[in-house]
């Protein structure tokens, strides 16, 4: 895949920025002469603002872009790598080392990595930063954090207090939006003024403190302030000046709390990545809260300018800055915090619970979006089950209801590695342990490693016998049946598969019902004996109508895309590029990257089959890449093993070879959206026009054109043609414009059609 999104910008930045220019010019100019920028400072001194500020300022000076990874809410140091793995959209299944497949992704990519809140993982940000430079030359670094990371070539940058003009703007703005009729002026000048050389210019103690605005005056404000600081004085004397102003203002937040308000701060501590107003009721009422007051004291505290609101989705989302969360944290009590943290525990079970009994229905696209903004949460809600073998059921149950979001998006090292600690801790028989012990060994299987996964599935099954579990017998003999029809035993595959679909039916579970039609009519089908075409196809019909009788599109996306591989074998390549596109559209939208490498795979055989060859080896290097975007392979896949390297094979034959490695190289550079593009057509949807027509780009234009049509970048091209990053990118998005395109990969099909430059239009001298 060819570039990288800038990550989170929006979402982190819910105001403006106001000053900082000397900061922001520093900081560039620093970026200009060091590999590892770190901007250090106390807590609420706006490292994070100044520092998403500068990635969106300098993002294009990056051919790969920004990576920006929030840290605030990792708890377990040892999900660092996976952490940024994931930001960098890397959904590896092939077990490997995620710090190694970060460092291959990023060898040869121009990209700014930015690792925010690194104070509570120094050690752990410090080896991967060193591992990570050293390894990727055009990687830059840039971290913010309490205190600098240590590594070699490293240069911290000490942000500062702001000056007292910066923080009287800063006051200002955040007071005009606590109340619109607040406005900066000659008689509130100077208690303004004063309140921020009292603060020392904190940003987010200024912040605070210009949110008393909606019931204080600015002269009040400083009143309440000196009484305030009188008191510090007289306390610790030990803490640095500025950690003491900042305590100070957020116990004068705090005190200006009612108990109840003082309570919910406290506990939403326990979230990690926000919350919504369900999860507050759920987390946070109870002994002292009564739920139907949490909406209003939320609202309170945003107002307070504790919480920040934000929309995602047409609902509002919750959280605080990392500060307030920890002195939140501190506020609790130890059997408040191990009642809050057992009732948080509780509410994700009972997510995971309610996904996994609608999941085959006609909510999965919103349930998976509902997961993935509750991955943080999840990540805590495990690591409590870990606290005590008391716990470790609940986390089984929590595991196994995701199982399908986990392998959809790509968590089977991050799984395995929480289900290998929870086996350990609670040893005794159970359903739930039973079904983990099936679900390890699956992903074991998954990423290539029968010698931990056969074992794992072996014991499941004795598991399941000795506790008489007839859900958790019936998912060991599918993990046999899968472990049959990834070898290419398919008469086995389909024996075993029909035993499941037996067990499944008899205890009404839907999941393993639509999971094993999928897996029997595939393997039916591809068994290659007369008749089997036709019995494998209604198995997988029975499957999409039951399907979609339910509103159900994962397993109808997996069933439709086994059509198309039984017709491709079979020359029924009409239905074949109908179903493989049906089943596309639908994993795009699930966001399924293993689906979508199988989807764009197949599309290929069936191009290669239309004699599309062209076509066919574009879609081979954008099925390639995808692949080993997630650690995966063909190969991994009997049923696609075969099929992928005879059409691959019959693709390279067809075309002269330096043609084949241009198509090839195309496709390998397409994004993951422009790789669906094209794999779908849409991206060949321009109006038809006349291949002898004048084109309206000039000879410069054409020329790049033809360049991002043989798989070059914008540096390639800059490179190829002698001229800056900044004009090729300047050619190519005069292109899209002229033409009326949104993609590279649209440009790639315009190409196709056969393109003459304009006579008449001017030749750029560079």
């Amino acid at each position: 895949m060819s570039t990288i999104e800038v990550i989170d910008l929006p979402a982190a930045t819910p105001t403006s920025f106001v000053g900082r220019r000397h900061e922001l010019a520093e900081a560039r100019r620093l970026l200009g002469t060091t590999r590892v920028l770190t901007l250090v400072g106390t807590g609420g001194a706006g490292k994070t603002r100044l520092a998403l500020r500068l990635s969106t300022e300098v993002r294009r000076a990056y051919h790969d872009g920004v990576c920006v990874v929030l840290l605030a809410d990792l708890r377990d140091p040892a999900l660092l790598e996976l952490t940024v793995a994931e930001r960098l959209q890397l959904r590896d299944q092939s077990g490997r080392d995620p710090l190694e497949l970060v460092i291959a992704h990023l060898a040869d990519r121009q990209l700014l990595l930015v690792l925010d809140n690194c104070e509570h993982l120094v050690e752990e940000c410090g080896r991967f930063v060193e591992r990570v430079t050293r390894a990727c030359p055009q990687v830059q670094v840039l971290a913010t954090s309490r205190q600098s990371l240590r590594v070699a070539g490293e240069v911290s940058m000490q942000v500062p207090p702001m000056d007292v003009h910066e923080a009287s703007d800063l006051f200002s703005e955040r007071g005009t939006a606590a109340k619109p009729s607040f406005a900066l002026n000659d008689e509130n000048a100077g208690p303004i003024a004063r309140i921020c050389k009292r603060l020392e210019g904190l940003p987010l103690a200024i912040e605070l403190a210009a949110a008393r605005i909606r019931v204080l005056s600015p002269a009040q404000i400083e009143q309440r302030l000196d009484a305030r600081y009188r008191l510090l004085t007289q306390g610790n004397r030990d803490a640095p000046q500025r950690q003491q102003t900042l305590r100070a203002l957020v116990d004068w937040s705090h005190d200006l709390c009612s108990p109840e308000e003082q309570l919910l701060w406290a506990r939403a501590s326990v979230f990690s990545g926000g919350f919504d107003l369900e999860a507050a009721e759920h987390v946070c009422a109870g002994d002292g809260i009564e739920e139907e007051d949490v909406l209003d004291l939320i609202d309170s505290l945003t107002d307070k300018s504790i919480l920040i609101a934000d929309e995602l989705g047409g609902s509002m989302r919750y959280r605080m800055l990392e500060t307030l969360r920890e002195y939140g944290a501190e506020r609790l009590d130890q059997q408040d915090a191990r009642a809050t943290a057992r009732r948080h525990r509780d509410w994700l079970a009972q997510l995971a619970q309610t996904c996994r009994d609608t999941w085959e229905g006609p909510d999965q696209v919103a349930l998976v979006a509902r997961l993935h903004r509750e991955h943080a949460n999840l990540r805590v809600a495990l690591d409590y089950c870990l606290s005590s073998p008391d716990e470790v059921a609940a986390g089984f149950r929590i595991a196994t209801c995701l199982d399908d979001y986990w392998g959809m998006r790509g968590l089977h090292t991050e799984m395995r590695r929480w289900l290998a600690q929870a086996l350990a801790i609670d040893t005794s028989p159970s359903a739930e342990r039973a079904e983990a012990l099936r679900m390890s060994g699956w992903y074991a299987l998954l990423q290539g490693d029968p010698e931990q996964g056969l074992p794992a599935i072996v014991e499941a099954g004795e598991t399941a016998a000795a506790t008489g579990s007839r859900r958790a017998s019936a998912y060991v003999t599918h993990a046999w049946g899968m472990a049959a029809c990834f070898t290419g035993d398919l008469d086995q595959a389909s024996t075993l598969m029909s035993q499941a679909l037996g067990e499944f039916r008899a205890i009404r579970d839907v999941r393993g019902e639509f999971f094993t039609l999928f897996i029997l009519g595939m393997s039916i089908g591809l068994r290659g004996r007369p008749g089997d075409a036709d019995e494998g196809l209604a198995v997988l019909d029975e499957c999409i109508t039951a399907a979609t009788s339910r509103g159900e599109e994962f397993w109808r996306a997996y069933a439709l895309w086994s059509v198309a591989q039984i017709e491709v074998a079979r020359d029924g390549l009409e239905r074949a590029d109908e179903t493989a596109k049906q089943s596309l559209e639908i994993q795009r939208r699930l966001d399924n990257r293993l689906a979508i490498a199988l989807g764009v795979d197949t599309l290929a055989w069936i191009a290669e089959r239309q004699g599309r060859f062209p076509r066919a080896a574009r879609l081979f290097g954008a099925a390639d890449s995808l692949y080993e975007s997630i650690g995966g392979s063909p190969q991994n896949f009997a049923t696609v093993a075969g099929p992928h390297d005879r059409h691959l094979a019959a693709t390279r034959d067809a075309l002269d070879p330096a043609q084949f490695e241009s198509e090839y190289a195309a496709g390998r550079a397409l994004s993951l959206d422009e790789a669906q593009d094209f794999a779908l057509d849409t991206d060949s949807a321009a109006p038809a026009r006349d291949p002898d027509a004048p084109s309206p780009l000039t000879r410069r234009e054409a020329e790049v054109a033809a360049l991002v049509a043989a798989g070059l970048t914008n540096k390639d091209i800059a490179t190829r043609l002698v001229i800056s990053l900044r004009t090729a990118e300047g050619h190519v998005q005069n292109i899209l414009v002229k033409l009326g395109l949104r993609s590279r990969g649209q440009i790639v099909a315009w190409h196709a059609h056969g393109t003459r430059p304009s006579p008449d239009g001017p030749h750029p001298s560079r």
